[in-house]
């Protein structure tokens, strides 16, 4: 099972199910690589597909559900007649009643005998209404870390369905946040990203009190602080390993595994851009005095729902259609109505409901002499690890990152929002990002495809100087700065995991 952890499928072993007479699972290694999913057996194959399904939701509809308004809805794009449209105004999820394996074998054979495990966050009437099963053998719950990003979800979910319903272990999934939700089988298929850090504090919980469900009554409390606690981080990046190797050190996890991928992290804008001004695909053409006017009205401010609405729509978005003044036509405005709650107030796109925007601010404006103008960059949140302040200041760059944490970071869900908003406007963007991942992929072949922005070659000496990531929460301007012996461009990282002991 740990093999699947790795999403370099090519180099490790891929763990297939096959099914002999007397219907029990025996598992099977698979080295040739010549093997592709078209020659896998049935169950392996259908797990890939929901959740390559999955990642091609717009993260908008992941973080909150599929939103219906009749159960029609929901079978006719799940494709299961056992999802209903919740009061909620969003789809129950299928796989919540007896797990995913259950529902898709049961669409090839007239009886299946697999079935889920129960979870400690499964609801109390979950075993009652025969939605799961208690573990016959008895085994203690094993809770895995759901990173705020895609691919560390992914796998997650993967292991969870493993786990929970062939080896009928009982398995959750760790938010890091009260409320939080990626629980696979969440009656409401919610993704919520947490907003907090908490890898380290919570593999330290794990190995204090070794089983996670007894931190259960303590977290239900909401005068308490949320106390996470995981047994497994399924993707861990190399840079961060200053600030976890003390565990290691104390006994608390094991060694570091490598995964056998590499991971690299880069700044990008979108081939639609790259060919409209080939000079913005290298620092070269973005640095200096000289290129601080072009560099400034180029990449715009992008705009939330709320902020559109309030800042830049005529009527705070009660017309479907505005006037454009450049051409003097009516177009369709961005937004076709005002948000209606603090999620969609925050959002960056909405497929259908928010195009999203990117607007000109004093910060863009360098015709006023007082003002040193500078364009917008879409950093990291804070908590992870960027050298964006380090870059542009001291290789003196036009550029800043407007979130609203202490370094300007976004989410990475405003981050996914705001990349799908240049697409779909075809405005400026240059973020930072990574690779693999979803998103990246994605664009793999259109005219939105992720064009790596080119900064000094790395060198020991400048990784060395770089800023440590423990300092990138603070408001220490000095600090985000750091030296200028740490401007260059990242390399490749070794990705892995971390077991708590």
């Amino acid at each position: 099972i740990s093999s699947t952890l790795s999403p370099s499928f090519e180099r490790v072993a891929r763990l297939e199910l096959f099914h002999n007479n007397n219907t029990k699972p025996t598992f099977v290694c698979n080295r040739h690589k010549e093997r592709t999913m078209k020659s896998s057996p049935l169950p392996l194959k259908l797990i890939g597909l929901i959740l390559l399904t999955l990642s091609d939701i717009p993260g908008p509809v992941m973080a909150t559900g599929i939103a219906c308004s009749s159960d029609q809805d929901c079978q006719t794009i799940l494709q299961f007649e056992t999802s209903k449209c919740l009061t909620t105004g969003y789809c129950s999820n299928p796989f919540h009643s007896k797990g995913c394996l259950n529902r898709i074998l049961s669409r090839e054979h007239s009886r299946s005998q697999s079935f889920r495990v129960c979870h400690s966050e499964d609801p109390q009437s979950a075993e009652e209404n025969g939605d799961c099963q208690p573990s016959p053998f008895g085994y203690k719950e094993v809770r895995i870390l759901g990173n705020s990003w895609d691919s560390t979800v992914f796998v997650a979910w993967i292991l969870q369905i493993l786990l929970t319903e062939i080896l009928h272990v009982p398995v959750s999934i760790e938010s890091k946040e009260r409320g939080s939700n990626v629980d696979f089988y969440d009656v409401g298929s919610r993704m919520d990203y947490s907003s907090v850090d908490g890898e380290v504090i919570s593999l330290e919980n794990s190995y204090l009190h070794k089983d996670c469900r007894t931190l259960q009554t303590h977290n239900s409390q909401p005068e308490n602080p949320y106390i996470p606690c995981a047994h497994l981080s399924p993707e861990i990046w190399s840079d961060g390993d200053g600030d976890r190797i003390h565990l290691v050190d104390q006994g608390a996890v094991e060694p570091f595994q490598e995964m056998g991928a590499l991971g690299e992290q880069y700044w990008f804008i979108p081939k639609f851009l790259a060919l409209r001004d080939p000079t913005l695909v290298s620092y070269a053409g973005l640095a200096g005095e000289h290129n601080r006017r072009k560099v400034a009205e180029t990449f715009l401010t992008p705009t939330n729902w709320k902020d559109y609405c309030e800042l830049v729509s005529q009527d705070n978005c009660t017309s479907t259609m505005v006037l454009d003044k450049t051409t003097n036509e009516t177009i369709p405005a961005a937004a076709v109505r005002p948000p209606i709650n603090s999620k969609e107030a925050a959002s960056y796109f909405i497929n259908g409901l928010y195009s999203g925007h990117f607007r000109k601010t004093e910060a863009n404006n360098c015709n006023n002499i007082l003002n040193k103008c500078h364009g917008h960059i879409t950093d990291y949140p804070c908590r992870w690890s960027s050298f964006v302040p380090q870059l542009t200041h001291n290789l003196n760059i036009a550029l800043k990152s407007g979130g609203s944490d202490p370094v300007g970071g976004y989410s990475y869900q405003s981050m996914t929002e705001i990349w799908a908003a240049a697409n779909h406007t075809k405005s400026a963007v240059i973020m930072m990002w990574w690779k693999p991942e979803a998103l990246y992929q994605t664009h793999i072949g259109t005219d939105s495809e992720f064009t790596h922005v080119v900064l000094p070659p790395p060198t020991q000496e400048c990784k060395e100087s770089r800023e440590r990531y423990t300092g990138r929460c603070t408001n220490d301007t000095d600090a985000h700065r750091g030296s200028e012996l740490g401007i260059c461009d990242s390399s490749a990282q070794s990705l892995r995991k971390m077991i708590s002991s």
